[in-house]
């Protein structure tokens, strides 16, 4: 009696099983089919140069450059996003950053490169750029964090400065030829001619 019993209850078990695995497959033919199963790649502008490790000296000048991956290049009322690059280094807390002050004029996403001239602050390894615009919060974007080294501030025990001095850098057409990341036929034509619109610079610094 006890072996029919036990028999009879792992048939139901089995058929539960059957039932439970057929119901599964079911689910993932459904969530694959409306495009839930496998994430797709998010568009949106990633910094890639500078890269997580390198080392710029103050008073040098480096050329910023960035993909788009698929990233609009108009706001609602059909003007170029316009982007500024911001200096910060790490506050410590996970993810957080302490915002030091512009490195740029505004200029739209589809440049790709800016040129910057590495300010005078203190030595420290955890520098980063950030990429920010009005517009679309997908264009904000961090770099690599990165080390400045200043000769007259070897050891960098204070913390940077609440304001920074940044030297304008030459426009990237006048320095297009050091850049060897994009193939002239993918930079924008507004490399030859620049007339940056100002804005109102609307991110909080320290």
């Amino acid at each position: 009696m006890n072996t029919t019993r036990r028999t009879h209850v792992q048939r139901i078990l089995t058929r539960t099983a059957g039932t439970l695995c057929l119901f599964g497959a079911i689910a993932c033919i459904l969530l694959v089919a409306i495009g839930g199963a496998y994430p797709s790649e998010k568009h949106g502008v990633r910094v890639v140069v500078p890269r997580t490790g390198d080392v710029w000296q103050v008073g040098e000048l480096h050329t910023v450059q960035w993909t788009l991956n698929g990233m609009p290049t108009r706001n609602s009322s059909g003007e170029p996003l316009m982007a500024i690059f911001i200096l910060s280094y790490a506050s410590g807390a996970p993810d957080s950053h302490v915002l030091l002050g512009h490195l740029t004029d505004w200029f739209p996403i589809t440049d790709r490169l800016a040129n910057i001239m590495v300010p005078s602050v203190p030595t420290r390894e955890d520098y980063s750029l950030y990429m920010f615009s009005h517009d679309n919060r997908d264009v904000s974007s961090w770099s690599g964090a990165l080390t400045i080294f200043n000769p007259e501030n070897v050891e960098g025990i204070e913390e940077p400065a609440n304001t920074l001095v940044v030297t304008t850098a030459p426009p990237v057409s006048v320095t297009i030829s050091l850049t060897s990341t994009f193939s002239d036929s993918e930079l924008s034509s507004s490399l030859l001619s620049r007339n940056y619109s100002e804005y109102e610079f609307g991110v909080r610094v320290r």
